[in-house]
C-alpha cells in the first residue's frame, strides 16, 4: 500500500483548505473474461449439449369445441370405406376380394381376425418429404362376446362393418377402449390460449389373414398421384386446459384441402357425443 505525506505549512493561516485527489472510477477488464464467457462460452456449450428433454407421457382425452359449445367425446369411430365397398360403409362381405375373412373367422374369433388392426402413425408436420414420426397407435379387431346384442343374424359377415368404435371407459366400462386416448409429452402442449399442438395421422389397415397392408386416405379415389398430398393426413390438434390435457380432431382441415371435398371427419353432440373418421382405401388412378 502507498502511503502519502500532506505537509500542513501550505495551509498556515487559512480557514479551510481543499484537496483534490484524482481517483478515477472507471473500470477496464483486464482479460475480457465476462465477455468471452456471455458471448462464447455459453453459446458453444449450448450447442454440443443437448437441452433437457422432459419425456414424461401425459393423456389426452377427446374434446368437441365450438365457439358456442364444448364437450367431451364418448364415441370416437374410424370407418373404414374400401374400394369395393358399393354402400357408405364397407363391411367384410364387401371387400371380400380384398380382405378374404369368412363367416368363420367370426364366428369361432379365430387369430386371423383378432390379429388384424388399424394402425394410426402421428408425424409432425403434413409435408411428406419433411416430417418425422411421433408416435404410433395399434387398434385391433374388438369381437364382442355377445354378438346378439350388437344385431348380428346368424354371424353372417355381411351385417359386420369394418368399423373401429372406441368408447369412453369411465362413461361406458363395458365397451372397448383401446385407442380412446391419446399419450403425448407434456412439456410439447401449452396452456390455452396458446395455439394448439397440431399432429398429422396417417392410417393403414393391416390384415393378419393375407399379411397385406392397405394405405388409408381422407377421401375417396380414384385420385391422381399430382392431387393425392392433401388428402393423406387428419389432422389432430392437442391442447391444455386449467382442467386437464384434451385433443380434437380437426373436422375442418381435410375438407379445406380442396374446395367441394366433402369432410372425412364429423361431429354428432347430442345424448351420446360422438365424433367419427371416415378413411378411404387409397385408390390412385
Amino acid at each position: 500500500m502507498l502511503k502519502y505525506q500532506i505537509n500542513t505549512n501550505v495551509f498556515s493561516g487559512s480557514t479551510g483548505a481543499t484537496i483534490n485527489i484524482p481517483i478515477g472510477l472507471t473500470s477496464y477488464p483486464t482479460d475480457n473474461s465476462d465477455l468471452i464467457k456471455t458471448n462464447f462460452v455459453d453459446k458453444e456449450v449450448a450447442k454440443a449439449i443437448n437441452p433437457p428433454v422432459d419425456n414424461e407421457r401425459i393423456r389426452l382425452t377427446p374434446l368437441y369445441s365450438a365457439e358456442t359449445t364444448q364437450a367431451l367425446i364418448d364415441f370416437v369411430n374410424y370407418n373404414l370405406i374400401f374400394t369395393a365397398t358399393t354402400g357408405n360403409l364397407s363391411t367384410f362381405a364387401e371387400i371380400t376380394t380384398t380382405t378374404p375373412f369368412n363367416n368363420d373367422d367370426l364366428k369361432f374369433r379365430r387369430n386371423n381376425l383378432k390379429n388384424t388392426f388399424l394402425r394410426l402413425l402421428f408425424y409432425d408436420s403434413d409435408i411428406p418429404t419433411n416430417q418425422q414420426l411421433i408416435s404410433t397407435l395399434e387398434i385391433f379387431v374388438n369381437i364382442p362376446d355377445t354378438i346378439s346384442s350388437l344385431g348380428y343374424i346368424n354371424t353372417q359377415l355381411i351385417i359386420q362393418p369394418v368399423q373401429f368404435q372406441l368408447s369412453n371407459p369411465i362413461t361406458n366400462p363395458k365397451g372397448f377402449a383401446e385407442g380412446f386416448y391419446l399419450y403425448h409429452y407434456k412439456d410439447d402442449v401449452d396452456l390455452i390460449p396458446a395455439l394448439p399442438k397440431a399432429l398429422y395421422m396417417r392410417a393403414e389397415f393391416n390384415n393378419a389373414k393375407d399379411g397385406k397392408t392397405t394405405k388409408l386416405i381422407t377421401k375417396q379415389g380414384p385420385i391422381s398421384i399430382g392431387e393425392l398430398t392433401p388428402y393423406i393426413h387428419t389432422r389432430y390438434l392437442l391442447t391444455r386446459t386449467l382442467d386437464g390435457y384434451y385433443y380434437m380432431i380437426d373436422d375442418e382441415y381435410s375438407s379445406g384441402a380442396s374446395q367441394g371435398d366433402p369432410d372425412n371427419v364429423s361431429y354428432s353432440i347430442g345424448t351420446t357425443n360422438t365424433v367419427t373418421v371416415k378413411l378411404f382405401e387409397l385408390n390412385v388412378s
